[in-house]
């Protein structure tokens, strides 16, 4: 029960005073466990992150982005795209819980994002495209690579 008031109070909670349709919450990847169980003032105490007005600037990587009316997070970047989809099914998980006891929560936005490249995604500019798909488009793929002795002297060379 404490778990789920926890992050309720955490999404629907003003953290700034800056206004936060405009603005971005930062915060390290690591938080999302601590979302269970610690209370909106112990995990802005634990976890101030920083605000940023738009997306420029920000590290390159694999980020987490919750948006839910105008709050707006970014959890990360992490460097690969396993450990950034590993975060987001736990978030997936702890939303989940939270959306059972307080419905009004159901409309919000999750997924994982690559910066600089969904600078635009998460900054509201355009509609949103999955990068969750597993299989990349054929066009995307590559030939399968020659195997034996060719194939070798080609990955050698970089042919």
């Amino acid at each position: 029960m404490k778990t789920r008031i926890a992050l309720t109070v955490l999404l629907t909670g003003s953290f700034i005073s800056l206004p936060l349709a405009a603005s971005i919450r930062i915060l390290e990847e690591t938080a999302i466990p601590y979302t269970r169980f610690l209370s909106k003032a112990e995990f802005d105490q634990r976890f101030p992150g920083e605000v940023h007005r738009d997306g420029t600037g920000l590290a390159a990587g694999w980020d987490i982005f919750y948006s839910q009316e105008s709050l707006r997070y970014l959890f990360g970047p992490v460097a690969l795209r396993a450990t950034g989809q590993d975060y987001l099914g736990e978030l997936r998980t702890i939303l989940a819980d939270v959306v059972d006891q307080r419905p009004a929560l159901s409309d919000h936005t999750l997924r994982l994002v690559q910066m600089p490249y969904d600078l635009d995604i998460i900054s509201g500019q355009r509609a949103e495209t999955s990068r969750d798909s597993p299989e990349p488009k054929a066009e995307e793929q590559k030939k399968p690579e020659s195997s034996g002795f060719w194939g070798l002297l080609k990955r050698l060379f970089g042919f």
